[in-house]
């Protein structure tokens, strides 16, 4: 983010943005969030799509007020943290957080004063009092919900499958669709431990190409994700067509027994094999690629 602003790089700093969206609560705890200046946590701040607790930003942006006065080389306590977040703490949306968030987290840590930690009690508690220096709205992403659909019952290593994976370029195409409208986001893809994968993802007319180490997640099944550069608005029963050009080790496991239905949070994914692709690779029940990645709208 920091070099793509440096250096005047517009599409790369929206794909980091879109990212911190979609991951925000990874990107907060990352030891680079402590580092970034302070140019680029005000935009972060001011970001309504924000995919966090209030809470957790306000306890991040703590963290970064400590590194910023060991950088200044003063004592960490509350008053110079509090000089150090500067007008950045206005950004912060303490009047959109429970009870028990600002309790326990904001009004503890000796950073507001009596009357500001009055003032959000109020609006917490529903009595609405303005402010001409807080921003007392709520961020647009508390209703944002990313949500997986995994496609698998089960997973087999090469060596127990009936399929023979090889290493090399090796094309996987699946087709789905959802019974609500959705933002599509990307795929999780299976590997091996620690392989690195050169992948292009198309999806309508997005595409996105790169290189992916996989890593080994839940249930240490490896694998990795790929994002596009910007979500896809997908309309109800709308028939999405993925396609994934893989170039890499062999993968460790393949998922088998796939589903034709998943069901999450009251939406239903469901697959298809592409017509005219006959693949002994991925299809419906079986294949790379492991899991859909979509926000609800």
């Amino acid at each position: 983010m920091k070099q793509a602003i440096q250096f005047n790089e517009g599409k790369l700093e929206k794909e980091c943005w879109d990212l911190i969206d979609l991951r925000t609560s990874k990107a907060l705890a990352s030891n680079a969030f402590a580092d970034i200046n302070e140019a680029t946590l005000a935009e972060l701040l001011k970001r309504e799509s924000l995919n966090v607790k209030e809470g957790d930003l306000f306890n991040a942006v703590l963290k970064w007020s400590e590194a910023e006065c060991l950088r200044k080389e003063i004592e960490a306590n509350a008053k110079n943290r509090r000089s150090a977040m500067g007008n950045l703490i206005y950004q912060i949306r303490f009047a959109s957080m429970t009870a028990q968030e600002f309790s326990q987290f904001a009004s503890q840590s000796d950073i507001l004063s009596p009357e500001e930690i009055i003032l959000f009690y109020h609006n917490i508690c529903g009595v609405r009092v303005a402010s001409d220096v807080w921003n007392m709205t709520e961020r647009g992403a508390k209703v944002k919900v990313i949500l997986r659909f995994r496609r698998f019952n089960k997973y087999k290593g090469g060596g127990f499958s009936l399929v023979v994976l090889f290493g090399g370029i090796s094309e996987h195409t699946i087709c789905v669709s959802f019974s609500k409208p959705v933002n599509f986001h990307g795929v999780r893809l299976l590997g091996c431990k620690g392989g690195e994968y050169d992948i292009k993802l198309d999806v309508f007319s997005q595409s996105v190409e790169g290189k992916f180490r996989s890593q080994r997640a839940g249930g240490g099944i490896a694998g990795f994700d790929v994002m596009l550069p910007a979500p896809i608005q997908v309309q109800a029963n709308v028939v999405v067509q993925l396609k994934a050009t893989i170039t890499g080790p062999t993968v460790e496991t393949i998922g088998v027994e796939g589903r034709k239905k998943v069901e999450t949070n009251g939406i239903t994914a469901n697959f298809f094999n592409t017509p005219g692709v006959h693949s002994n690779v991925t299809t419906v029940q079986q294949g790379q690629i492991d899991e859909i990645i979509v926000s609800e709208i």
